[in-house]
């Protein structure tokens, strides 16, 4: 049985909630709007982005597997630590001595590597 490429759910699930985040971060939205980016994070930037995953993997494509596994994964873990920590901002107070900059180092270096 073929199925259909999967890729560009994956992709817009990626983009849309990252741009959701983006609005937060940048104040063009009130802050009450962080719950539904929360929602998004759960179920369209990581569900769908981990349904994308297996997918792929169902039509032999690894690289595109490890890829939405990866931010699909990625945007539930960001859900649940949002979600456990109901005082938690979204915007950035400019300290480097966290470990969620560490956290977002990191992801940044992989997809660094994704991209190479």
């Amino acid at each position: 049985m073929a199925i259909g490429n999967p890729a560009p759910l994956g992709l817009l699930a990626f983009g849309m909630t990252t741009m959701l985040l983006m609005y937060v971060d940048m104040g063009w939205v009130e802050g009450e709007f962080q719950e539904m980016v929360i929602g998004y994070a759960f179920f369209y930037g990581g569900l769908c982005q981990l349904l994308a995953g297996i997918f792929e993997l169902l039509r032999g494509s690894t690289f595109p597997v490890a890829v939405f596994g990866s931010y699909g994964a990625f945007w539930m873990g960001w859900g649940f630590a949002h979600l456990m920590n109901e005082a938690d901002e979204f915007t950035f107070v400019g300290d480097y001595s966290n470990g969620k900059t560490a956290w977002l180092i990191q992801w940044g270096l992989l997809t660094l590597c994704f991209w190479v």
